[in-house]
């Protein structure tokens, strides 16, 4: 089943051009590499990125490192996608919408004499019927693992053709899928801190698309030598470098065995207010509820 389409934005950044001069140059003026000559090129050290955009023709690995034009609010979501499931795609739309939100919050934000509501709305109006205001998914995987071998390139191919189970009218409107260098989140931000060009005056230059335990992980000072301030200053770091946070939730069993739905909120609130504020936009439950393991979609999946 065919269900895949151009990512048009993500191909217009890439070449420099509008969405009608994409439509006059084919594919076959890139070389026509697979998602597993991708994962190879990773694996041999010869790439830290590579961008697989879904076409007509299937999932083409055609651009690499600094050949990746990131489009302006790009979304990253990091994942295994074993396999790529409906919980990856909704937390994605989620996101979508959370920073869609939050563009027209700043939007405004603009000194009083640009604040009235007739030019917010008109400014609003505008940029949503650009395609620049959509912002771009990138399903982020790393390729090699901290403390395993490299993910087998035919199993690269598996995954990444894997997104051809899910149904095309549930994806975001441009998405892609990115293989990295980089199993630990640190090197995710620096990798992509070198390829991802800032714009403007925005403080944020990626958001990273997260469920609630990895965030939890991520401000843990046990991984920073057990050491607050260790954990704050990567932070900083991160926020330095544009960093900024959509997290999900789940539900988890509460006192008396009723459940509770969790999404971090109480670990964000013990950090300092210009971090929370500006680096982490938690969903709530009506935005997003994560109830699908891959673990048990593996197991299914076994069992067929």
């Amino acid at each position: 089943r065919e269900n895949l389409r151009p990512s048009f934005k993500i191909m217009e950044e890439a070449l420099g051009r509008k969405n009608d001069r994409i439509e006059g140059r084919t594919l076959d003026d890139f070389p026509q590499k697979t998602p597993a000559d991708g994962a190879t090129e990773i694996s041999g050290g010869n790439a830290d990125a590579v961008a697989i955009l879904p076409t007509r023709g299937g999932m083409l690995s055609l651009f690499s490192d600094d050949n990746i034009r990131f489009p302006r609010d790009v979304i990253i979501v990091p994942g295994s996608f074993n396999p790529p499931h409906q919980g990856h795609v909704g937390l994605a739309n989620a996101a979508v919408k959370a920073i869609k939100k939050r563009n027209r919050k700043r939007l405004s934000e603009f000194p009083d004499s640009f604040s009235s509501t007739t030019i917010i709305n008109s400014m609003w109006n505008k940029l949503s019927t650009e395609s620049g205001s959509v912002p771009s998914v990138f399903f982020e995987m790393s390729v090699t693992n901290a403390d395993k071998p490299p993910l087998d390139s035919a199993e690269v191919q598996r995954r990444v053709d894997s997104f051809r189970d899910i149904s095309n009218a549930n994806m975001p409107d441009d998405w892609a899928i990115l293989l990295t260098n980089a199993p630990l989140f640190s090197q995710k931000t620096v990798i992509l801190d070198n390829f991802i060009k800032s714009y403007g005056q925005s403080p944020t230059k990626m958001t990273f698309v997260l469920g609630a335990d990895t965030m939890v992980r991520i401000l843990n000072p046990k991984y920073y030598g057990n050491d607050r301030d260790n954990m704050i200053a990567a932070l900083e770091d991160m926020m330095q470098k544009g960093v900024h946070f959509v997290v999900g939730g789940r539900l988890e069993q509460g006192t008396g065995g009723i459940p509770k739905f969790v999404n971090g909120q109480e670990v964000i609130d013990e950090l300092p207010d210009t971090m929370k504020d500006s680096m982490f936009t938690l969903l709530s439950e009506d935005d997003f509820r994560l109830d699908i393991s891959s673990t048990e979609l593996r197991k299914k999946q076994s069992n067929l």
